[in-house]
C-alpha cells in the first residue's frame, strides 16, 4: 500500500468518527454510533475484495457506501426500527450492490498472493504454529486475571 491509500484509509475512518459524533449528538458513545452506522459492512466490504476474486475497488466502494446511507436514511427516517435491523438490512444491500458493481465494472487483473484461500492454508502457517500457540495461551491468561479480577478486589 502507497501513502495515498493509507492517507484514504484514515480519512474515511476520521470520517466515519466525525460522522458519528455529529449523529450521536450525545445520544451515546461516539465508537457505539460509528459501529452502528457503518462498521459491519465497512468489515463485509473489506473482507469481500479480500476473498472473492472478481470483486474490483468501485464496486466495494459503492456497495459500502450504499450500505452506510441506507442506515443513515434508517437512522433520520424510521427511528422505531432497531439499529441491529439497519444492520442486517445494510449488509444485504452492501453485498448485493457491491457484487452488481463488481461485475458490471471492468474486471482488473488478479494478484493470487492477495487473495485469501483455504488450499495449503496448513503447510502456509506451519511456521507460525508456535506464535499462534503463544498468542492462545497469552489470551487464555488474559481470561484468567479479568476472572481474577473482581474476585481479589470485589
Amino acid at each position: 500500500m502507497n501513502a495515498l491509500d493509507w492517507a484514504l484509509i484514515v480519512a474515511y475512518l476520521v470520517g466515519m468518527v466525525a460522522l458519528s459524533a455529529w449523529l450521536g449528538r450525545g445520544q451515546s458513545d461516539v465508537i457505539q454510533m460509528a459501529v452502528l452506522i457503518g462498521g459491519l459492512i465497512t468489515c463485509i466490504g473489506f473482507a469481500a475484495g479480500l476473498v472473492w476474486k472478481r470483486a474490483t475497488g468501485p464496486g466495494i466502494i459503492t456497495g459500502c457506501v450504499a450500505g452506510v446511507g441506507l442506515n443513515i436514511v434508517f437512522w433520520l427516517a424510521v427511528p422505531e426500527m432497531h439499529w441491529m435491523w439497519w444492520n442486517a438490512i445494510g449488509l444485504v444491500v452492501s453485498l448485493v450492490v457491491g457484487v452488481a458493481v463488481s461485475l458490471a465494472t471492468r474486471e482488473r487483473p488478479v494478484r493470487e498472493d492477495l487473495v485469501l484461500s483455504l488450499g495449503g492454508l496448513m503447510e502456509q502457517e506451519r511456521p507460525w504454529m508456535k506464535v499462534h500457540g503463544v498468542l492462545a495461551v497469552y489470551f487464555l491468561l488474559i481470561l484468567g486475571v479479568a476472572a481474577a479480577v473482581p474476585a481479589l478486589f470485589g
